[in-house]
């Protein structure tokens, strides 16, 4: 299906919405760019969230953001729970970190990449010169990535279907009911699926564009790819913007990487020592290239 033709029939699907979330996406698209959290802090945001989940029709619908740096994109989601990929409101403030990051030409690593919301951010941002490799090793998420990756005409992006990790081969993975949520299980942890695992290193020795910024949201296995990017990381001193999900996790961070980096928290704009809690963090190599944060 072209570009147009998948945007059409999103339009057409969204059409056939209930009348609520009609009115939704119309209010969203009046929003101006910083009216995101004027929008979540209203009175009105909690029960219209409730109308939305009680309104949202079973299973995966096509439909076209209506806001965000993703605006216009024809995107298939659960509308039950992930409105925030439909309304272009997830995780606004990594949208507007990718925005000002990501210069077109760039080679972008989007580690754990779900559906494929900033994979096609990243491969709008960094154009027809500039790759993007999204990384996601659940098998239905894979093939909705691709999907989505196909109806948005995006060329510039490459699927690794495997987890980026310490070790390539295989890894038992624990699955939540969400889709958007799954892990490599750790030692003795029980798990409901293997998944392939790549190493970061290996791919790039093989052949892979090395990155200028890699994304990472692996629930709570950030240090393991840090580990198996050590010498990608070493060589290249990429950009890094990592969700940290635990202390655990953060601490193993600070550990695995091989040469010095900065961490700025996005939430706070405030430098950090180290990504001691969990929260999202812009990554800087003390020596790489200078950028507006």
């Amino acid at each position: 299906m072209t570009i147009d033709g998948a945007a059409t029939a999103a339009r057409a699907g969204q059409a056939g919405l209930p009348l609520i979330f009609r009115l939704t996406a119309g209010g969203r698209r009046l929003l101006p760019a910083g009216g995101v959290a004027l929008m979540h802090r209203s009175i009105i945001a909690r029960p219209l969230r409730r109308v939305l989940a009680g309104a949202a029709p079973a299973g995966i619908q096509a439909v076209e953001v209506c806001g965000g740096g993703l605006k216009g994109a024809t995107l298939r989601v659960d509308l039950s729970c992930e409105k925030y990929y439909w309304l272009g409101t997830h995780e606004a403030r990594v949208q507007e970190i990718l925005a000002r990051q990501v210069r077109a030409g760039s080679v972008v690593y989007d580690i754990g990449a779900h559906a494929g919301f900033f994979t096609l951010l990243c491969s709008r941002l960094t154009g027809e010169r500039g790759r993007v490799f999204a990384f996601e090793p659940r098998a239905e998420n894979i093939e909705r990535l691709r999907r989505n990756i196909e109806a948005n005409s995006a060329g510039n992006v490459e699927v690794v279907a495997a987890a980026a990790s310490d070790r390539a081969g295989e890894a038992p993975f624990v699955m939540h009911a969400s889709t958007l949520e799954g892990y490599l299980a750790a030692d003795g942890e029980a798990s409901a699926a293997r998944v392939r695992t790549e190493t970061i290193d290996a791919l790039v020795a093989g052949g892979m564009a090395p990155p200028d910024l890699m994304k990472i949201d692996v629930e709570g296995a950030e240090a393991a790819v840090i580990r198996g990017a050590a010498r990608t990381i070493d060589a290249h001193r990429p950009l890094m913007l990592i969700e940290v999900h635990s202390m655990e996790a953060g601490r193993g961070v600070a550990v695995a990487l091989p040469c010095a980096y900065v961490f700025r928290d996005i939430a706070t704009g405030n430098e950090v020592e180290g990504p001691v809690k969990p929260a999202h963090y812009l990554a800087r190599p003390l020596a790489g290239p200078e950028r507006t944060s």
